[in-house]
Parts: C-alpha cells; sequence; structure tokens
C-alpha cells in the first residue's frame, strides 16, 4: 500500500526542540506499531522524532514516505536513511494532492 492508499497516516512531530529519551522511544514504538496493523508512514523524511519513527516502521517492514518541499534538499539535507519513497511538493499550503514521485 502507498502513501495514497487506505492504510496509510501521517505523524508530524516538532523538530526545534530536542527530544527527551522517552519521547523518541515512544515514537519508535508508535512506527512499529503501525507497521505491524498494516500501515504505511508518511511524514516529512527528516531527523529526530520523524526519524525514530520511520526506524520503528523499517524495523517491521513498513513503507516510509517522506512528504516535503521542492528543492529544499539542498538547504534541509538528506533524508532520514529509512525513507522508502519521496513526495516533493511545490508549497505545502495549496492543499494540492497531485504529487510528483521520486525514488530516493
Amino acid at each position: 500500500m502507498t502513501a495514497q492508499g487506505e492504510n496509510s497516516t501521517a505523524v508530524f512531530f516538532g523538530g526545534v526542540v530536542p527530544a527527551s529519551d522517552s519521547e523518541v522511544h515512544m515514537a519508535e514504538r508508535l512506527g512499529a506499531m503501525l507497521a505491524e496493523a498494516g500501515f504505511s508512514l508518511v511524514h516529512g523524511g527528516y531527523n529526530g522524532l520523524m526519524e525514530a519513527a520511520a526506524r520503528g516502521a523499517a524495523a517491521k517492514g513498513g513503507e516510509i514516505t517522506a512528504v516535503t518541499l521542492s528543492g529544499k534538499r539542498q538547504e534541509w539535507g538528506d533524508f532520514n536513511p529509512h525513507v522508502t519513497e519521496a513526495i516533493h511538493l511545490p508549497t505545502l499550503g495549496n492543499g494540492s494532492i497531485t504529487t510528483s514521485r521520486t525514488p530516493t
């Protein structure tokens, strides 16, 4: 099932304040539980708690999709190593559901 399928869920975590060990564990467990239940994970694709959730999902064989802005890779860096699919949008605020998928 892909990011646009019935069994996808998005997770959003803050990235400004460093996470505690218990928050990292919670995010990783959440990712694992979603994958075990057959959901693919959709998130921003970068580090911190997003990466922890992706690590948990990947450990259970889950699909991890990063949704980010086109042209920001140079500024924001590479995706975390668990991302299996990427969607680059011109803006996150236009409500568009038409996407261009690119391999990671």
